[in-house]
């Protein structure tokens, strides 16, 4: 477990155990979120949570169920997108870099995430602190912690994986 500082919600207590497939996250401001991998065996070895089968996930916010689905994180970008409802709200996180994730909520933009890992976060808060409801941080920091952040676009993977067939 460590500790990460949110410019607007203060010290939140993060916890990842990839190998059982759980992410729990708490504070004294923000409801509590846990994401827990249903089944045993990790059936992505470069997700976090280790799944990105919605069957296969559970989601608690505050001690009640939210509804989570991830996209299947292909070779386009906006294939590596999060959805949680939870309290009549809906959220994304999306990659809109190499490195960062938006988070959304009811469409209105609120924070951008980047999470590397070590669990060190950078985020920046698109809207104000008024603008924002507690459950807005707990859900962004904890879908980054599951899911990573950011993604590489077709074109960036194909120039990669050419780069790397050349000597030199």
């Amino acid at each position: 477990m460590y500790t990460v500082t949110d410019a607007f919600y203060g010290d939140l207590k993060a916890d990842v155990d990839q190998d059982a497939g759980v992410v729990e996250l708490s504070g004294p401001d923000v409801p509590a979120v846990e994401i827990r991998r249903l089944v045993p065996a990790r059936a992505h070895a470069h997700v976090p949570i280790g799944t990105r089968q919605a069957q296969q996930l559970g989601v608690r916010i505050d001690g009640r169920r939210a509804v989570i689905t991830p996209g299947p994180g292909e070779l386009r970008r906006r294939t590596y997108r999060v959805d949680l409802t939870w309290d009549q709200h809906h959220y994304q996180l999306k990659p809109n870099s190499s490195a960062t994730s938006r988070l959304v909520r009811d469409g209105r933009q609120l924070a951008d995430f980047s999470v590397d890992g070590d669990g060190d976060f950078i985020v920046y808060w698109l809207a104000t602190r008024d603008e924002t409801i507690a459950a807005d941080a707990a859900v962004g920091y904890a879908l980054s912690l599951a899911f990573g952040t950011g993604a590489h676009t077709m074109i960036g993977m194909i120039l990669s994986g050419i780069g790397a067939l050349l000597p030199g």
